[in-house]
């Protein structure tokens, strides 16, 4: 298992995650250091090991972080010494869901915001080409309820919107994985 020198940006659910941070400013053992992550309904603090060097060793257990849920969490660092706290950093990260837990019955949508968006509207599309009307209301013991849809021209300016979206998103994967260089062929007679 390889160690970082400074937070992961993500990490699947169910893994070890190790990380050694050094902070001249709070050196251990004088300083104790712990992060703090949370997502809406949950938080979770993991206190570092300090390092003779006078670094820390933040480890993440396995099975303490199969109690993450997936998604993006927020985390604090924070540093305390006798009677003083300090907040040093703040950030995100993502936490992946686990397929080998997740069960064979259990799918795993793996798209993109952008990529589930551009679906749902073009299958909201497809089923409005038959059914043109924008707003109803339905009748409950509490009282009518009205529902207003989205015009077809919304929709349209939707799609274009997440369909521009999804093209920048697979354009800087693309950069990000082949290091951001452009490879330029021409084809044909010179």
């Amino acid at each position: 298992m390889a160690t970082l020198i400074t937070e992961p940006k993500s990490f699947i659910k169910g893994d070890t995650v190790t990380w050694q941070i050094t902070l001249d400013d709070y050196p251990a053992p004088t300083w104790s250091l712990a992060y703090h992550f949370a997502i809406v309904g949950s938080r979770i603090s993991v206190t570092a090991a300090a390092q003779a060097d006078g670094s820390h060793l933040v480890t993440i257990s396995a099975a303490t972080s199969a109690t993450f849920v997936a998604g993006m969490w927020t985390w604090q660092l924070q540093v305390t010494g006798e009677s003083v706290r300090h907040t040093v950093a703040t950030g995100q990260i993502q936490v992946v869901a686990d397929y080998a837990a997740a069960g064979a019955s259990v799918g795993v949508d793996a798209r993109t915001h952008n990529e589930k968006a551009v679906a749902a509207l073009e299958a909201v599309m497809e089923k409005r080409a038959t059914h043109d009307d924008l707003e109803y209301t339905v009748n409950t013991p509490q009282g009518g309820r009205s529902v207003k849809l989205l015009s077809h021209e919304q929709l349209i300016n939707a799609l274009k919107f997440y369909r521009a979206e999804l093209a920048r998103e697979r354009r800087l994967a693309s950069a990000a994985k082949y290091g951001g260089r452009k490879i330029l062929a021409r084809i044909g007679r010179t």
